[in-house]
């Protein structure tokens, strides 16, 4: 799988910068004493899809510890899961506006951690009324991407992918590689990630075959790779849907495509 530089380190920084935004909100205590008492702070942070994925788990444990660590208290911490990717039509959309406002209309938030673009643009979108002018920390940005202009504070946080790396380090195990099985999905998001490795591994085209096999079905894929010969490499990229529309998580198609194919 592709190599993501994004760390806890990363969000770390990211969440202190949000500490330095409540101190500078709280000056007078500021002023009066070497830190801020952050422990009446909440944080609600918001899965664009389902919370059981592997990456949201994981970012759950970071995020909770740093805050911590910061001195907001695990109580203090929300954590809810929107579903958008199994649940995409505007009913549950509705349901979940509802949800926010039975859950957090009555409550002060502070901050507002959002994970991937489709949790934000619901938060701006969707929840303008429910959750107005809390600020945002915004987590799996695609690269480059420009944050909406609103009138609330919002900072960006995208994963820095090293896709040249990972193939570098691909080819030092299998130095004779000849072709290259180049496996994505069809989400957006997906083919974000697709658009950029075509775009870093062209100076490899004379040396390499690059197959991408996104266009088609999961089951195509696996057929496709189970015939690869044990020189070849499959580079596994972001894999969240397939043509089809049949979701998955990008660690089950890595079990996958390790039970079917010799590459």
């Amino acid at each position: 799988m592709i190599y993501s530089s994004i760390k806890s380190r990363g969000m770390a920084a990211c969440l202190t910068l949000f500490f330095m935004i409540f101190a500078f909100c709280s000056s007078s205590l500021a002023q009066s004493q070497p830190s801020v008492d952050l422990s009446g702070k909440n944080v609600l942070i918001l899965h664009a899809h389902e919370a059981n994925a592997p990456i949201f788990l994981g970012t759950d444990k970071g995020v909770s510890k740093t805050l911590q660590a910061g001195g907001i208290p695990s109580l203090n911490q929300f954590f809810e899961s929107l579903d958008l990717r199994r649940n995409p039509g505007p009913e549950h959309r509705k349901h979940l506006v509802e949800q926010m406002r039975m859950r957090y209309g009555h409550r002060k938030l502070d901050m507002i951690v959002t994970e991937y673009p489709e949790a934000l643009d619901f938060v701006l979108e969707d929840c303008r009324d429910v959750l107005p002018k809390v600020p945002i920390l915004a987590l799996y940005l695609p690269e480059g991407e420009e944050l909406p202009k609103t009138d609330r504070p919002i900072t960006g946080h995208s994963p820095a992918l090293d896709i040249p790396g990972t193939l570098e380090i691909a080819l030092k195990l299998v130095p004779r590689a000849k072709r290259v099985y180049v496996v994505g999905g069809a989400h957006e998001v997906d083919r974000r990630i697709e658009d950029r490795a075509r775009r870093d591994l062209k100076k490899w085209e004379g040396r390499l075959e690059f197959l991408y096999l996104s266009h088609m079905p999961f089951e195509e894929i696996l057929a496709a790779v189970s015939g690869a010969s044990p020189d070849s490499m499959i580079l596994l990229m972001a894999f969240s849907r397939d043509v089809t529309g049949k979701s998955y998580t990008t660690s089950i198609v890595a079990q996958r495509l390790s039970q079917v194919s010799r590459a």
